[in-house]
């Protein structure tokens, strides 16, 4: 399973408190799902970050934003994350990718550059458009 953000694709998504994490470098998306009922497969982004290692998300909870992700999704249990592994790679260019990820969507709880644009992504269909599917 996968699903695209900016071209780029990320595996998942998975419920934040599944998910196995991996011991790669890479960007992850956190996000939620606006209306499960209606819309099942349609993704909303809160947050993107990169890490060095994604394993050292597996203590999520602290994470200085697991209270944003949260409170947006109205639960942990519609909280949802997906990586794209970036094997190799520098601190340059995971905070580069990031940085143009953050710029396009501006994910609300990306506090430190806000943009008032809302973006979803169905799980299903591409689309590039605020509300897209992949």
């Amino acid at each position: 399973m996968s699903l695209e953000w900016g071209g780029i694709l990320f595996d998942g998504p998975y419920p934040i408190k599944r998910w196995e994490t991996l011991s790669n470098p890479g960007i992850y998306a956190i996000m939620k799902k606006p209306d499960a009922y209606n819309k099942p497969d349609t993704y909303h982004i809160l947050y993107f970050g990169e890490s060095k290692n994604l394993s050292e998300l597996q203590s999520y909870k602290s994470h200085p934003k697991y209270e944003c992700w949260v409170n947006e999704a109205g639960s942990k249990n519609n909280t949802y994350i997906g990586a794209h592994l970036m094997p190799n790679s520098t601190p340059k260019k995971r905070k580069r990718l990031l940085n143009a990820l953050i710029k396009t969507f501006g994910p609300v709880c990306n506090e430190d550059l806000k943009i008032f644009r809302t973006y979803e992504v169905n799980h299903n269909r591409r689309q590039n458009q605020n509300s897209h599917q992949i």
